[in-house]
This record gives C-alpha cells, sequence and structure tokens, in this order.
C-alpha cells in the first residue's frame, strides 16, 4: 500500500544524501543517476560531488549515495546489493 503523504510522479530537488535519508525504505520504484565526474567541472555550489580532495573521498561519497537509494527501492529491486557488492 502506498504512503499517501510521499509524493507521486514528482522530482524531488535537493541534496541527493538530505533527501534520500528523509524517505522511508521501499518507497521509490526508479533511480535515475549520472553522478559527475571527480574534478572535471566546478558548478560553484558548495559541498558538490566532484570536488572532493582525493579520487578516494569522490568514491566513497558516491558509495554512500548508492546504499542510501538501495534501500528506498523494493526488496526485489534492490535484493543481493549488499554493502560493497553493488555494481555500476
Amino acid at each position: 500500500m502506498r504512503d499517501e503523504s510521499l509524493p507521486i510522479n514528482q522530482v524531488i530537488v535537493g541534496d541527493v544524501l538530505d533527501v534520500l535519508l528523509t524517505l522511508p525504505d521501499e518507497c521509490v520504484d526508479c533511480v535515475v543517476t549520472s553522478p559527475p565526474y571527480w574534478g572535471l567541472r566546478d558548478y560553484g555550489v558548495e559541498g558538490q560531488i566532484g570536488l572532493e580532495a582525493t579520487p578516494e573521498e569522490f568514491v566513497a561519497k558516491i558509495q554512500r549515495i548508492c546504499h542510501a537509494y538501495v534501500r528506498t527501492l523494493p526488496e526485489i529491486l534492490g535484493q543481493g546489493r549488499e554493502m560493497g557488492q553493488m555494481s555500476p
């Protein structure tokens, strides 16, 4: 049963981690993402993804985001995607 308090067919704008952490488990049917490359562009936004000091910090941030959105997918879609085992 759908939670009527959640938006439907709507784009939610905000910092990806902040927004994902407000969503309950298994409430999203599809995630479309196109993360930026590390160190390629500066959009002038404080805290933007891609301007971390090292590639390792960049990968760690992308992993945190991926783990956050996998949690929001229905179990059947997130099945087998244990931490550290997700594929791109």
